[in-house]
């Protein structure tokens, strides 16, 4: 899956939870991350963090595939695999939310 064919959902997502205090990185505070850390952050990863500003517990693997990051309670690998490629992950996370607001706000 590709980010392009999530974009109208995760615009959606974000709108329906913004006055509930989400609020995603800036492109200010995402060049001045890359600028003084001297890197250029993934184009799916930057997506994420400037629709939802969050993703610490992620890690993106080389051939797309997306781990989460078990800070304790593992057995062999501090990482579990969850989605193919972040694309679909953020398409879960998303339709999820979207089913959360609406329990929650009756919309």
């Amino acid at each position: 899956m590709k980010m392009e064919e999530i974009e109208e959902l995760l615009t959606k997502t974000y709108e329906a939870w913004k006055e509930d205090g989400v609020q995603p990185e800036s492109e200010k505070e995402l060049s001045a991350f890359e600028q003084r850390h001297r890197i250029r952050l993934p184009v799916e990863y930057r997506s994420l963090l400037a629709k939802f500003g969050d993703g610490d517990l992620l890690v993106l693997q080389t051939d797309g595939g997306v781990y989460r990051l078990y800070h304790d309670g593992y057995d062999e690998s501090p990482l579990e695999p969850i989605a193919e490629d972040l694309a679909s992950l953020l398409a879960k996370l998303a339709e999820f939310s979207m089913d959360t607001h609406r329990a929650i706000h009756g919309k």
